[in-house]
């Protein structure tokens, strides 16, 4: 017995066809075919956020489907604080509906530190 597969795309929802063959010299009374449901693929895009605010990529994140993660919080040269840096996965990325996406927010630039040169002669 020969056994195949194929799936048939249908508007947001995939089958799949089992069909299983007799070989020659085997009855055609035993052909059995079957139809099986697979989970429909719900794949979203993660949306460029990099210079948003936090509450603008929130929203954006709902309203693409996706689950706003953790955030952590790094000095940029180039970001205002408080502004999105990079998402993590990065946008443009090609996720589950549903999934989480962590955030890197700007602290601003890094404090440079000087030495405490009170007390020293002029």
């Amino acid at each position: 017995m020969r056994i195949s597969w194929r799936k048939l795309p249908i508007p947001s929802i995939t089958f799949v066809v089992l069909l299983a063959i007799p070989l020659s010299g085997c009855s055609g009374k035993n052909s059995v075919s079957r139809v099986l449901d697979e989970k429909p693929s719900q794949t979203v895009v993660v949306p460029t956020l990099s210079g948003s605010r936090m509450e603008e990529a929130r929203e954006a994140l709902e309203e693409a489907g996706l689950d706003l993660g953790s955030s952590e919080e790094e000095f940029s040269e180039t970001v205002p604080a408080g502004h999105v840096v990079e998402t993590l996965p990065p946008a443009g990325t090609e996720v589950e509906r549903g999934s989480t996406v962590a955030l890197k927010i700007s602290k601003g630039p890094q404090p440079i530190m000087m030495p405490d040169l009170g007390g020293r002669p002029e």
